[in-house]
């Protein structure tokens, strides 16, 4: 029987119109199915009758026969591509793990992932839920599938295992919860916004004014002492700025000598020249 499920969704849920309960074959039925479909894991869920722990019931010690497991379609594929499958780790007691295979031809499997890889399981005895999860890679990340839950369970040593199936029966593909591919709750998104940044280029001229290079000397000639009126301080600079004026007194001086020494000069030439005419008349 082919149920009508939701489709294009991250998460799907299948609830099984027909009554499951522990009292309905020793709890051997499944009442729902659910689907994840994330960005890093899938996820696949039953809701059984009555769950026991897988770890310490002895009835799950046959991992042939006591498991749980879900037929896997996908893209629009009407038979099972894959199968996922959590049970006994080789008859060992108190293991449970999970293992998802490809479906090749006449149904035989083929192991594309287990613990190592990313396969893990878990359970619920108080919910009644047993719930394995993946890499999407395990199934080739396809853009969808569909899932069919199963459960075989052997309720006493020497009894015939209890199938169950949800939707249909364990003897034939009845697939639902079409599930696509979507961000899981735990990643992140990542928005890179890619800004045009202008930078305005200013351009300072500077403009260099070049100057004779001036000795403190020379320097000391450019000092203002024009009122305005006559030659400028640059053309008749001033005796305090060329230091003349500090020796002005000891020119004046000089000058007394110089004229004395003339004035002398000139008493003693007119004295020798009255004499040398004196004797010229005689």
């Amino acid at each position: 029987m082919m149920m009508s499920c939701p489709a294009g969704a991250t998460t799907t849920t299948y609830t099984n119109p027909t009554s499951c309960s522990a009292s309905v074959q020793n709890g051997v039925c499944i009442a729902a199915v659910s689907a994840d479909y994330g960005a890093s894991s899938v996820t696949l869920t039953m809701t059984v009758g009555k769950a026991t722990d897988p770890t310490t019931d002895p009835n799950w010690l046959n991992e042939t026969q006591t498991k749980v497991s879900w037929n896997i379609a996908t893209a629009s594929s009407t038979t099972p591509t894959y199968v996922a499958e959590a049970d006994s780790s080789s008859n060992t007691p108190g293991t449970y793990n999970g293992v998802v295979s490809s479906v090749g031809s006449g149904g035989s499997l083929t192991k594309a992932c287990d613990h190592s890889t990313g396969v893990t399981v878990s359970f619920s005895v108080p919910n009644n839920q047993y719930t394995l999860s993946f890499p999407p890679s395990c199934i080739g990340t396809p853009a969808s599938f569909t899932v069919q839950a199963l459960m075989s369970y052997v309720p006493g040593s020497g009894s015939t295992p209890e199938t169950a199936a949800a939707p249909g029966t364990p003897q034939s593909f009845s697939s639902c919860c079409s599930v696509t591919s979507g961000p899981s709750s735990t990643s992140s998104t990542t928005t890179t916004t890619s800004s045009t940044t202008t930078t305005s280029s200013t351009t300072t001229t500077t403009t260099s004014t070049s100057a004779p290079v001036t000795s403190p000397a020379t320097a000391a000639l450019t000092s203002a002492g024009n009122s305005g009126s006559g030659p400028s301080s640059a053309s008749a600079p001033s005796l305090a700025g060329t230091g003349a004026g500090r020796a002005y007194p000891l020119l004046l001086a000089l000058a007394a000598v110089l004229v004395g020494f003339g004035g002398l000069g000139r008493r003693v030439l007119r004295r020798r020249k009255a004499a040398h005419g004196g004797r010229s008349a005689s």
